[in-house]
């Protein structure tokens, strides 16, 4: 496996081109910088003829020793003025086990798959700039940024998320969880859909984490999860819930899906926790390891909204005021 180094930003020609890789997990592959520089992103120069999605591909196979890489649409432009020069990122699809399989050879100098929370750690300088691509990939947005800050901050930006450490990962799915010896549930968690197919998360300002609404079940709800996510739903995110199905749980924490009918209503001052309008896909994204594609599903069959067809995968995050706002 080539242990090669990313080249420095500072080289010529003016334009450098890099590719955004991570693996099954959301882990983000470094590449070992120049001369004992901090690892960033695998990259290489464009030069005059090659097109940049090109000139990544070709510098992220050099540096990691993959073959065949893809790289997906432009996810961000970086403008460094200083010394003229153009940072340009793409996109790349999750690399297999069998790829990353490759990486870890134990020698120094290595590429390192390093989860987001961790990036402040291992590349202090490009940690902001790594998030702020990650984000971008969530909203399905190309991002603009000058000297590795942007130019219009998004909501994820604004309210760091996938910056801090998540939770861990609960146990796995299981559909129609209230069935045959299934474990007493201790917890409830809900998908809340607004009328135009979006889903409502709530993210944690102090601990940074971004979950399904929901919270503990107090004494005797154990049977009646639906009317416990109503509860928990009226006194921690200030909104109303309809229509509560169970679908499932995993482990002793049940999950159901829900309807917002009406208005978000305003959040207590100095509240910590910022509720967030998202697509379906943008869920798997925001809770890596809290949900899998089963389970997205399973929600997504149980409800019938007609806007829910027509949303696309990814749009741009929606912060709800604290003052509320209507759905």
């Amino acid at each position: 496996m080539s242990t090669a180094r990313i080249p420095a930003l500072s080289a010529s020609p003016a334009t450098h081109a890099e590719l955004l890789l991570t693996d099954l997990r959301g882990r983000v592959l470094l590449a070992p910088g120049p001369d004992g520089t901090d690892p960033d992103l695998p990259r290489g120069p464009v030069p005059p003829g090659e097109a940049p999605y090109a000139a990544a591909r070709r510098g992220a196979e050099a540096v990691t020793g993959l073959a065949h890489l893809l790289p997906g649409r432009l996810l961000a432009m970086d403008w460094h003025p200083a010394g003229a020069q153009t940072l340009v990122t793409y996109d790349h699809p999750p690399l297999t086990d069998a790829q990353t399989g490759t990486l870890d050879d134990g020698r120094r100098g290595a590429p390192l798959l390093v989860a987001p929370a961790d990036l402040a750690a291992h590349a202090p300088g490009a940690a902001r700039r790594i998030l702020a691509l990650l984000h971008a990939r969530v909203e399905g947005r190309t991002a603009e940024l000058v000297q590795g800050s942007l130019r219009h901050p998004g909501v994820l930006d604004v309210h760091g998320v996938l910056a801090r450490t998540r939770a861990p990962v609960p146990a796995s799915w299981e559909r129609d969880g209230r069935g045959g010896e299934a474990e007493a549930g201790t917890e409830v968690h809900g998908w809340l859909w607004h009328t135009a197919g979006l889903v409502l998360l709530c993210h944690d300002l102090e601990t940074g984490q971004t979950a399904l609404p929901g919270g503990p079940l107090e004494p005797g709800e154990a049977d009646v999860p639906e009317a416990a996510l109503r509860r928990v739903c009226a006194g921690g995110v200030h909104a109303f819930v309809k229509g509560v199905t169970v679908i499932g749980r995993r482990g002793a924490g049940v999950r159901a899906v829900g309807f917002l009918p009406g208005p978000a209503l305003a959040m207590a001052p100095g509240s910590r926790i910022q509720r967030l309008l998202v697509t379906p896909e943008q869920v798997l994204d925001l809770c890596a390891g809290q949900v899998c594609r089963r389970e997205l599903e399973e929600a997504c069959r149980t409800v019938d909204l007609p806007g829910a067809a027509q949303l696309p995968d990814r749009r741009p995050v929606v912060a709800v005021p604290a003052e509320g706002m209507p759905w």
